[in-house]
């Protein structure tokens, strides 16, 4: 994240406090006797009059500021200060990656090491995709009926929710799971009487049928 400032802050050093040049990561302060009066039970910070809200970043040489993570989230390797939002947009420029999170886990030789939680992307997601419940007692299937849907939480599967809810008006819940390599919606289905819903197409002893809709 990014803004241009008119009063500019200071960026200083984490560990010395010592302010940094323009293009270096710091941690973002401000002083100015408009901002407080002071912080409670710390003179000696109120002595500085600098407000540190513990953000990280750095200012470029038009006063842009470059708000890049939090000081509390910042991983210590090896006395480095590692920023996870680094890690994260360097993962994130995978193909193959949807979403992730960096955290520091202890270690006992550089004291902190980054461990990444990576969620892969989906592809070849296809249409709609209704599978019709196994059954040799049912001669036809009715959609209108249906009643539970088990569906990929894919951001396709979330984006034709709202859709399958519109078009069968007797479907109570839809489970979505993770893990799912397709946008499949597995439909069960009690058993049926003939009736004027019917007549979409036969099910046929041991046989699972299909339909995009």
């Amino acid at each position: 994240m990014k803004e241009q400032v008119r009063i500019p802050p200071e960026i200083v050093d984490i560990e010395t406090r010592k302010e940094l040049p323009r293009g270096q990561q710091g941690e973002i302060c401000y002083r100015s006797p408009t901002i407080m009066l002071g912080y409670l039970n710390r003179p000696d910070a109120t002595a500085e009059t600098i407000d540190a809200e513990g953000d990280i970043g750095y200012l470029d040489e038009e006063n842009w500021l470059y708000i890049v993570d939090r000081q509390k989230e910042l991983i210590k390797v090896k006395g480095y200060q590692v920023p996870p939002a680094e890690l994260e947009d360097l993962l994130l420029s995978h193909t193959e990656i949807q979403d992730c999170a960096v955290i520091g886990i202890p270690d006992a030789k550089n004291g902190e090491v980054p461990k990444a939680f990576v969620i892969r992307m989906l592809f070849l997601v296809p249409p709609i995709l209704v599978v019709l419940a196994k059954s040799p007692t049912i001669d036809k299937y009715d959609l209108s009926s249906l009643e539970f849907l088990l569906t990929s939480a894919a951001p396709a599967g979330k984006d034709l929710i709202e859709e399958v809810y519109k078009r069968l008006p007797k479907l109570k819940y839809i489970m979505q799971a993770y893990g799912m390599t397709e946008c499949t919606m597995s439909a069960f289905l009690p058993t049926l009487s003939r009736n004027k819903y019917n007549a979409a197409g036969k099910l046929n002893s041991n046989l699972e049928m299909k339909l995009n809709f």
